[in-house]
């Protein structure tokens, strides 16, 4: 029989309140890093769009931006999807991993001039942003 889940340990449960305390919380994460209402989400990252040949700082202060947002919106979504885990039929989780979800596919759309302004850049350029100290540690990433 399988035990509903008032009925299991803490011990052998997701430790979801290490995220957010409870629904209250993230909605309120939601609503400042989610900004649903918003055409376009995050103008902090649009600011940068025609600027990434201004030098490696100015891709520097863009990755970090980027880079701070999606672990926003990756607590939110890891919060959302666990919950929803915990419970397929609840009607509130469904909803909020749903919208987080959403807003993750916007993220990629209003992110998805990077890539290839960065490709655009002449060549020893982007060799110069490649050896730059201050992008040492995201030349990964480009």
């Amino acid at each position: 029989m399988t035990k509903e889940r008032h009925e299991i340990s803490p011990d052998d449960c997701w430790n979801v309140q290490a995220l957010y305390a409870d629904w209250e919380a993230w909605e309120r994460d939601m609503k400042e890093w989610g900004r649903e209402d918003q055409k376009t989400h995050w103008p902090e990252i649009t600011q940068f769009k025609g600027n990434l040949d201004q030098g490696p700082d100015q891709v520097r202060k863009m990755a970090e931006v980027c880079f701070d947002l999606e672990r926003k919106l990756s607590k939110l979504y890891t919060y959302a999807h666990l919950r929803h885990d915990e419970d397929v039929a609840d009607d509130r989780a469904k909803t909020a991993h749903s919208r987080i979800s959403s807003l993750l596919y916007d993220l990629r759309q209003e992110t998805s001039w990077i890539e290839p302004e960065i490709l655009q850049l002449p060549e020893a350029v982007l060799s110069k942003y490649m050896s730059a100290p201050e992008l040492q540690d995201i030349k990964v990433h480009l």
